[in-house]
């Protein structure tokens, strides 16, 4: 009998103790926001202000909905305070302000290279810490249509979600972020 107990209580243990992570097996945030938007056992406040959103028109698009926030946090016990940019379609993403110059810069590339049409398939892309903005001059999928440049955009800190847009949008967010740069309480360096 003391062997059976014995049995199914390590049956039932081991596999419980298996299953007990350390932190360090966690995902880990990649950006500064974002590691301080986790800050564990301190009080957290966070402003959240609309900067731009982009809701497809029609039933059915191709192009899927896109908000961009001034995201700025604040450790309510020691006043030190941290901002950026969170760009949400399914998941969201964050942008440290100090990535934030290099997004628009990018932006601003693919406005200048809008008429370019390449004899190949070609792709321009920028990473960001946990965000990718891309193009690419490509047929439509059923090759009907001369080739066209798609745009994209890729949330990836916890789940990686990716979205089509225009680029008529993308010109629209850099808009948004230049007309409220006062909306971020730390400087956007280089702007």
């Amino acid at each position: 009998m003391k062997k059976l107990n014995l049995v199914i209580f390590l049956l039932f243990t081991i596999p419980g103790i298996s299953q007990v992570k350390d932190s360090s097996s966690l995902v880990q945030p990649k950006t500064e926001i974002g590691k301080f938007d986790v800050k564990i056992g301190t009080i957290i406040k966070k402003e959240f202000v609309n900067l731009y959103t982009y809701e497809p028109k029609g039933f059915i698009s191709k192009f899927s909905p896109m908000k961009a926030e001034a995201l700025n946090i604040t450790d309510a016990a020691s006043g030190i305070m941290i901002s950026g940019l969170r760009i949400s379609n399914s998941y969201a993403a964050f942008v440290d302000v100090d990535e934030i110059h290099g997004l628009l810069k990018f932006i601003e590339f693919l406005e200048k290279n809008e008429s370019e049409k390449p004899e190949n398939y070609t792709e321009y892309e920028y990473n960001f810490k946990d965000f990718e903005v891309a193009a690419y001059y490509s047929n439509d999928l059923f090759k009907k249509n001369p080739p066209i440049w798609h745009y994209i955009i890729k949330t990836s800190f916890y789940s990686a979600s990716r979205s089509e847009v225009e680029l008529k949008t993308l010109t629209e967010l850099k808009d948004a972020i230049l007309k409220s740069k006062d909306k971020f309480k730390q400087a956007i360096p280089n702007y």
